[in-house]
């Protein structure tokens, strides 16, 4: 149906009204700090932008760069080819070492999934995340 500029469509018209874990419908200022309706992870992911190095079983190291992180893991790109299903270990410059596996690429971004944290470790990305906002998506900055 072709509408004249400033027309309405009818009432046909289907609304996302973002809903918590229970089913009800959250706050009108909620979807601001809510990741979007696909979202379904289990920790809030933040935007988080530092160099890495990740250490593949081979033996050697890459540099990458993150771009979120949560309490399960993070996203990060690179120029060299990771295979997914790859176990590496996340090596960050305040000397945390973090085991993980390589759960998805899209181009030169890996997203990773954090493998045998502990408490403390993942008590200490918790902090680290509560002082970061919100990552939304990979458009935050455009």
């Amino acid at each position: 149906m072709v509408r004249k500029q400033g027309e309405r469509a009818e009432s046909g018209m289907k609304v996302f009204v973002p809903m918590d874990e229970r089913g009800q419908p959250l706050p009108a200022d909620a979807s601001a700090r809510t990741p979007g309706p696909i979202e379904k992870r289990r920790y809030t992911r933040h935007r988080f932008s530092t160099q890495v190095e990740v250490h593949r079983e081979q033996g050697y190291d890459v540099d990458a760069m993150t771009f979120e992180i949560s309490e399960g893991g993070m996203s990060a790109a690179t120029p060299n080819i990771l295979t997914i299903g790859e176990k590496v270990e996340i090596r960050t410059l305040a000397a945390l070492r973090i085991k993980a596996i390589v759960r998805r690429k899209h181009g030169a971004i890996y997203g990773f999934e954090f493998l045998e944290m502990t408490h403390a470790m993942r008590e200490r990305i918790r902090n680290v995340c509560k002082g970061l906002p919100l990552f939304l998506s990979m458009l935050d900055d455009v």
